[in-house]
Parts: structure tokens; C-alpha cells; sequence
């Protein structure tokens, strides 16, 4: 499987390369196996002022959508790219690897969203901004770490995550959002740090396996705050400092 970018283009190409094709690979330093495919041939994945984006198609509805598929199971994307624009490789049901640049500081919202057989990625350190939904649908995640540089977790950030057994949120997170975490069903326990001043409704709604939640910090929250995480509170311990019991 290849691929090559032709003038920023990530493209779908024969089995072999041409020497100009080699060229286009070897200037962006994409790497990998994987490849973006697009029905129109206007679509495609374009690495701009170190943007990677999507090109987005109109439908006749008036909504948009990008009509791309992800074919192979790993993509290394080069240094220099700073940010990953919204669904860049959303529905990339075959990837299972990616390797992010040390240059990134965001990913934009859906950008990985249904890539259901993503099983591990890291997130640099220099990632500051984590969209909504960007991991939503990654049913295969099993564990990830959030950079210390994150202050917000968005609304369906890991929203069906359902492998998710471990995730370890920073202390500078003071904001965790409404659905962050729902449905991740094999997740057993989680630690609300010091910094976190609001936990919106249903952040852990459908953790079926979710059993013990310590909150850290100067006691602020209480069982009536509790009661709009969506959690059973008869079957979640919660315990720390951060939980005020009167």
C-alpha cells in the first residue's frame, strides 16, 4: 500500500512510485502505511503552513461531510505540523498506530473520532487544546495520557471508548466537560484532580465498570454535584479530600 503528497495532497497512488512521487514523500516525511482516499477528486488530507486538514465537500442537503477513507493501519506524521484540523482521519477504521510530531499543539475536534482499531497513541506534551469528540468511537484505546499543557477536557472527548481501562488526567485540568468520558465501559477508576473546579453533567455517564473516583484537593464538591455526573452513586465509591460529605 502507498501513498504520496503531491502538492501537499496526501493521495492514494499506485503500488509503485514514480521518482516524482518518491520526491513528494520524501519533502513531507510522511511515513507509514496508511493513506487517504477520496471519492472526489478534490478530497484529500493537505499538510498547509504546518495545518493538516481535510477538504471539505458540500452535499447537496447543504451539510458537509468528508468522503474519505483511511486504508492501512499506521501513519507517522512528520515534525514541523502544528496542529491536526477537525476529522482529518475521522472513520479510519484500519488504523491502529499513530505516531504525532513533538511540534503538534493541537488536535482539532473529531479528528480521530471512529478510528476503532487505534489502540495506543501519544499525545506530545506540547498539545495545549484537545477538541470535542476527538477520540470518540475509538473502541479499541485502551489507555492514554493527557500532556500536562491540557486545562480542558472537551464535551465526548473519549465518548465511547469503550477498551479504555486506564487514563491519567493532569493536575493543571480544571474543566472536565459534559459526556467527556461516557460509555467508556471498562474504565474502573478515575482521579479528579486538585485543579478541577467543574465536572459537567453526565461526564461519566454509562461506566458500567466505574467503581471508585477520588477526588483530590480542597473539598468543593458534594454529593448533590455528584448526582449530575451520570454515576450510580450505590455502586461508585467516592473518596479524597476534594469531596465534601456535609
Amino acid at each position: 500500500e502507498k501513498f504520496a503528497v503531491k502538492d501537499g495532497e496526501l493521495k492514494y497512488i499506485a503500488e509503485k512510485l514514480t521518482a516524482q512521487e518518491s520526491n513528494w514523500v520524501k519533502e513531507m516525511g510522511i511515513k507509514g502505511n496508511s493513506y487517504v482516499l477520496g471519492t472526489n477528486p478534490n478530497d484529500g488530507v493537505t499538510i498547509t503552513d504546518g495545518k493538516l486538514s481535510t477538504n471539505w465537500v458540500d452535499q447537496s442537503d447543504g451539510s458537509s461531510n468528508i468522503p474519505l477513507d483511511i486504508v492501512g493501519n499506521y501513519i507517522e506524521i512528520p515534525e514541523g505540523v502544528t496542529k491536526i484540523d477537525e476529522f482529518a482521519f475521522s472513520n479510519g477504521a484500519a488504523l491502529k498506530n499513530v505516531i504525532l510530531p513533538s511540534s503538534l499543539t493541537y488536535i482539532g475536534s473529531k479528528s480521530f473520532y471512529g478510528c476503532s482499531s487505534l489502540t495506543n497513541i501519544l499525545i506530545p506534551e506540547g498539545v495545549t487544546n484537545i477538541g470535542n469528540y476527538v477520540f470518540g468511537g475509538c473502541s479499541s484505546l485502551e489507555s492514554i495520557t493527557i500532556p500536562k499543557g491540557v486545562t480542558d477536557i472537551s464535551f465526548n472527548t473519549f465518548y465511547g471508548c469503550t477498551s479504555l481501562t486506564n487514563i491519567s488526567i493532569p493536575e493543571e485540568v480544571t474543566i472536565i466537560g459534559p459526556n467527556a468520558f461516557e460509555n467508556c465501559t471498562s474504565l474502573t477508576s478515575i482521579v479528579i484532580p486538585k485543579a478541577t473546579t467543574q465536572v459537567y453533567e453526565d461526564a461519566f455517564k454509562g461506566c458500567t465498570s466505574l467503581t471508585n473516583i477520588t477526588i483530590e484537593g480542597d473539598a468543593r464538591f458534594t454529593s448533590s454535584n455528584i448526582s449530575n455526573w451520570g454515576i450510580d452513586t450505590t455502586k461508585v465509591t467516592i473518596s479524597g479530600s476534594g469531596y465534601k460529605t456535609t
